[in-house]
């Protein structure tokens, strides 16, 4: 176990002196486990374990177990970035950070994959450089497998309307991007789920 912890020291610090030396700042705000805000500039957000953070008191680094969720706006790529805090399902019960790509009851959540992050911090292809994954029922799942482990689940909510949208779009339900659309949709139709209550 003692070596566990070691490794993963070494990675933190090798991670942050990379990170240092492709620091990139933006404007926004975290908030904390304790849903305390903290409103400044954040830094290094690749990382997937930590976020640099810098106020007028300083810098400091917040570790993913801290975070409940971050935002930021990220002027390069023209797009407000919302990060959340998802504790792994592994073996290690590790904190780690994805940024949001589909908000919804089937969030849609990616990360960077490691030899990505080795290489270039900021310098990311959409798809390629990243792993994806659904957080549904608080459980995470890793996209490739969706359609074994989340699809019977929507099918048996909402059959009727998800195969005739599957039918109309032609999708197939092994692609990312049919998965992807297929999300959007089961997320759509729970918005529009009546309401539970009676007003009268």
């Amino acid at each position: 176990m003692r070596n566990i912890y070691i490794l993963w020291l070494a990675l933190l610090i090798i991670s942050r002196s990379n990170a240092q030396s492709h620091e990139v700042w933006y404007s926004g705000s975290i908030t904390l486990a304790d849903n305390h805000v903290l409103v400044g500039r954040l830094s290094n957000m690749r990382s997937g374990n930590f976020v640099f953070f810098q106020s007028q008191e300083g810098k400091k680094t917040i570790l993913a177990h801290k975070i409940n969720s971050y935002r930021y706006y990220d002027s390069i790529s023209n797009i407000n970035r919302q990060f959340v805090s998802v504790k792994d399902t592994g073996p290690f019960q590790q904190w780690r950070l994805y940024e949001i790509v589909l908000q919804g009851k089937a969030k849609v959540l990616r990360q960077p994959k490691w030899m990505a992050t080795s290489y270039s911090l900021y310098a990311l292809h959409e798809i390629n450089d990243y792993n994806y994954f659904i957080w549904h029922d608080a459980e995470l799942i890793p996209m490739k497998k969706f359609r074994v482990l989340l699809y019977p689940k929507l099918i048996q909510e909402n059959r009727i309307e998800l195969e005739q949208f599957i039918a109309t779009s032609h999708l197939n339900i092994n692609e990312m991007k049919s998965a992807l659309l297929i999300l959007k949709a089961y997320n759509q139709l729970q918005d529009k789920s009546p309401l539970v209550a009676n007003l009268n």
